[in-house]
Order: C-alpha cells, then structure tokens, then sequence
C-alpha cells in the first residue's frame, strides 16, 4: 500500500478541484489521478483512501488527457472495461437498490464499448 503524508498535496486530495476546473487541468494531475483509477488503497497522513472507479468521472479525465496528449491513457484504457464489467454484471441489484439509474449503466456499457472499440482497432494495425 502506498503511503503518504500531506492530503491537500496528494492529487487524490485535490480530486474534487481538479474535476470541477478539468478544462484547467494540467497533464500531470490528469495523468496522476487516471493512473489511481481503480487503484489500491493509499494510506495518507494515516487515513486509508480508495481511490476512485466511477467510469464516467474517468472517462472525464481521460477525455481532457487526450485533449492534451492526443492519446488515451493507458490505465483508463486497460481499467475501464473490468470497472464497466463489475458493474454491469451488477446493474439489476444496483438498480433495485435505488443506487443509480438506468442512464448510468447505458453511459457505462457505451463507455466500455468505445473502450473496446479502441483496443480492438489499435491491435489490428
């Protein structure tokens, strides 16, 4: 587990300010807050924190990543379709406990899909 001191530092400290202003963002806290998509937990100033795996808040970042790099990012591209997939597999109890709507899922399973899109064309050529 990583271990760090200094929250308001840390980029997962700062997630929050850097998606509100994402058209601001910088490629260094772009690019540190898509590699702990989906990551493992980090103890910081001695509190765990998850990080996070909501795919669209994801597909936000890498959208501006992209915008800086013209690539996607290689963890957003390699973690989206196991986040997409737990939670699709998911969706009916996620539904029925009121947790998210049926849009969620229809913007998870496009995401996945242009995810798979991408991998599947760029391992043709």
């Amino acid at each position: 587990m990583e271990v760090v001191n200094g929250l308001k530092n840390h980029v997962l400290g700062r997630f929050n300010q850097i998606l509100d202003n994402l058209a601001q963002a910088n490629l260094e806290d772009v690019d540190n807050l898509l590699k702990y998509f989906n990551g493992a937990p980090v103890l910081i100033d001695g509190v765990i924190h998850h990080p996070y795996n909501d795919p669209l808040m994801a597909a936000q970042l890498n959208a501006r990543y992209l915008e800086l790099t013209g690539q996607n990012h290689p963890t957003y591209l390699r973690e989206l379709p196991i986040v997409a997939n737990r939670l699709l597999n998911d969706e009916e109890k996620l539904l029925k406990a009121g947790a998210y709507l049926p849009s969620y899922f229809e913007a998870v399973a496009s995401l996945k899909q242009d995810v798979e899109d991408l991998t599947n064309t760029s391992s043709r050529h």
